[in-house]
């Protein structure tokens, strides 16, 4: 609509929405330039209207107290529990009368303020009728865990695997959850029960004894079986969430977790651990494909012949392209990239480049491991690799010349970018020097490569190309001084630099540069810069170099134009911070 209008309204549409960021530093420029092109009068900004809405919290009410709950035996209260109708949840919020859900919430107070007295009797609670409040028990059983507090887990861990057993448990569990169910894919107690177990492993501080680990494999061979689960599914969010919350997810990944407490606690590996244990969840559902690329690094560990065979498998054109996508969705949403992993999945990246069905985010983490592959010697940019293979780089980029895969070649300037740090200020005295010494050699090569090879690069952007270029600008960054050939870079990136409205790092980095020969350079950079827009944060920044320009321009009178070129083109813009800095500097010409 705004933009039928013309331009005029568009800027003064952004005007509004940036008003209440114009305070954060990287709206603080947008919301000048939304302003200055509205031709809004006075200083002050758009004032939103407000509105608000009150929302009462939901209080279910409980028949009786916690201290009640407390003083009755657990035969009595068992008793209680199962008789106990209340009114339907829905209509007690209305009619403020108590309820199930109230009952269950003051039972687990309850369990909070004395544990033992239901461990102790905790098998008599192994009845039909009693599944939201088992729920209630074993949820603050494990927030009294958490908190550091020493349970009976023998004790707990027998009573969830009776429990579970039970023939009627499934159907309890469906029905008194409801749609929340998702008809037996979301089962509440089996998260419980298998929350219970990952948090006894993660910490080996505070891990469970080693003799529970029997009793916990047999947790998991009951659990599996009771699993409705949908082979494939229309994921809404990314694939790792998805599997964070479905209870085959939550019960694959406490059995990866439990299986590296067993590896570390016995020191033992056993090579049976594919065929006995991880492969059967494969035949359940896609969670199983999410999590062994999640955790692929982990399972290497665990069995390093199994996930070697699995990645080569999942590499092959017979493998269904929908459960390798969620294989590789998993594995390209870990943190780390191992040199040893790289090279096993290079035929996986290979077909990831080609795919196009991965998740945007996805897409992004491939072009993340590739461009790592480059900076670590894995990938040339060249067409092939010293040993004839195809650079999976180039490859990358070469077939990035759509309109859907153009955004690659940002998302590598832009990984260059975040892996300086971003900052030209060093957190500490010891920070990182490897992204200025081993990468950065080989990020100003590719540079220089798209710079000398403009007309290739052009071919494949298109009408991105200029946005390309002010994302290259950031990587000034990594320049110890501007010479000749460096300062051809940042002539041709200088005008594009607020395309994603980042001038003022651009600003910053040029502060950097103190050498005679590196600031005189930077004055005719800088009036490219203006010939695309107007930097106006950080004045101190703009200030500082424009300072450094009239230094040296005492001296070089060609310097000393630069300089005043810049200051008379921001005061013709009605900006004024550097008119002080001008007349100073005009005071000694005859």
């Amino acid at each position: 609509y705004y933009q039928k209008e013309g331009k005029k309204l568009v800027a003064y549409w952004k005007y509004k929405w940036f008003s209440p960021l114009k305070d954060n530093l990287k709206f603080t420029e947008m919301y000048n330039e939304a302003r200055k092109q509205a031709k809004i009068k006075g200083n002050k900004p758009y004032n939103p209207d407000r509105s608000a809405h009150k929302f009462e919290p939901v209080i279910h009410k409980s028949p009786i107290t916690k201290e009640e709950i407390l003083r009755k035996p657990i035969v009595e209260l068992v008793k209680f529990l199962i008789e106990f109708e209340g009114i339907d949840s829905r209509h007690a919020i209305f009619e403020e009368k108590p309820d199930k859900e109230g009952l269950a919430g003051e039972l687990q107070a309850a369990v909070e303020e004395n544990p033992k007295k239901f461990i102790d009797e905790i098998d008599l609670f192994n009845r039909q009728g009693l599944y939201r409040y088992v729920s209630s028990i074993l949820l603050e059983f494990r927030s009294v865990l958490n908190e550091g507090k020493l349970l009976p887990l023998g004790k707990i861990f027998d009573f969830s695997q009776a429990y579970i057993k039970q023939p009627w448990f499934l159907n309890e569990a469906v029905k008194k959850e409801g749609e929340d169910s998702g008809k037996g894919k979301y089962i509440w107690v089996i998260d419980t029960i298998v929350g219970l177990i990952e948090d006894g492993c993660r910490n080996d501080k505070r891990a469970f004894d080693v003799k529970y680990f029997p009793k916990v494999k047999q947790i998991f061979d009951v659990i599996l079986p009771l699993l409705k689960v949908e082979k494939k599914i229309d994921i809404q969010r990314d694939v790792v969430t998805y599997a964070l919350n479905t209870t085959l997810g939550k019960v694959i990944e406490a059995y990866l977790i439990f299986s590296l407490r067993v590896a570390r606690a016995t020191k033992n590996k056993k090579d049976n651990w594919d065929n006995n244990k991880y492969e059967r969840f494969f035949e359940k559902g896609i969670e199983a494909y999410i999590w062994f690329g999640r955790y692929l690094p982990n399972i290497r560990y665990l069995n390093q012949k199994y996930a070697d065979e699995k990645i080569k498998l999942f590499s092959e054109p017979a493998m269904d392209n929908y459960n390798w996508q969620m294989f590789m969705e998993g594995y390209l949403a870990g943190s780390y990239m191992q040199n040893s992993i790289y090279s096993l999945m290079r035929q996986n990246y290979i077909r990831a480049i080609k795919n196009k069905g991965l998740e945007e985010r996805a897409d992004g983490r491939l072009i993340q491991h590739i461009t790592i592959g480059y900076l670590r010697e894995h990938e040339l940019l060249k067409k092939r690799n010293d040993n004839g293979k195809d650079s999976l780089f180039w490859k990358m980029l070469d077939g990035a010349g759509t309109q859907d895969k153009r955004n690659r070649w940002l998302e590598v300037a832009d990984f260059f970018w975040s892996i300086s740090g971003r900052s030209i200020k060093k957190e500490t005295k010891d920070d990182d020097e490897k992204p200025l010494k081993e990468r950065k050699e080989k990020i100003l090569k590719f540079w220089e490569w798209t710079v000398n090879k403009q007309n290739y690069v052009k071919t494949k952007l298109g009408s991105d190309y200029t946005s390309f270029l002010g994302k290259m600008a950031e990587l000034t960054l990594f320049l110890d001084r501007i010479d000749k050939k460096t300062e051809k870079w940042l002539m041709l990136s200088a005008p594009h630099i607020n395309k994603h409205h980042n001038s003022m790092f651009f600003m910053e980095y040029l502060t950097k540069f103190e050498d005679d020969k590196s600031v005189k350079r930077i004055g005719k950079i800088f009036l490219k810069v203006l010939e695309g827009t107007t930097p106006t944060f950080k004045q101190e920044d703009i200030q500082l170099i424009v300072k450094r320009l009239y230094d040296l321009g005492k001296k070089d009178l060609d310097v000393k134009k630069d300089a005043d070129d810049i200051c008379n083109t921001y005061g013709r813009r009605g900006i004024h911070f550097l008119k002080d800095l001008f007349y100073e500097h005009q005071q000694n010409v005859k």
